[in-house]
């Protein structure tokens, strides 16, 4: 579980949280397609390349692009901080507390489809 260790919580209801999300990567409309390393939203065509969100910044220019959408209901917004926060842990990854720091996204999504190839 080393992997998802910056989430919030070690407890056993939480490495069992992780495992099922592992098992069924979705969140609302949104899913992790490990094969383009992007979270997609289907039913809009809309593809968010996960790759390219190396800090902060990045980060926060990518869901307000998407808060700019006419699709972007509240549920959408929410489903996909969800994703964001599953997947990227950005506040262990990206800083907090005002700092912010380089992420080595493209070796954290390497390591998450590693596990979740383990887990399927």
């Amino acid at each position: 579980m080393a992997f998802f260790k910056t989430l919030t919580g070690d407890t056993e209801q939480h490495k069992a949280q992780q495992q099922a999300k592992l098992k069924d990567p979705r969140w609302g409309s949104w899913e992790y397609d490990p094969a383009t390393r992007a979270l997609l939203l289907k039913e809009h065509n809309y593809g968010l390349p996960l790759e390219e969100i190396t800090d902060s910044g990045e980060l926060v220019d990518w869901i307000f692009q998407i808060r700019a959408k006419d699709w972007a209901t509240p549920q959408i917004l929410a489903d996909l901080l969800e994703a964001l926060e599953f997947i990227l842990a950005p506040r262990a990854h990206y800083g907090s507390q005002g700092m912010t720091q380089p992420f080595d996204v493209k070796t954290h999504l390497e390591r998450l489809n590693q596990r979740l190839r383990e887990t399927n």
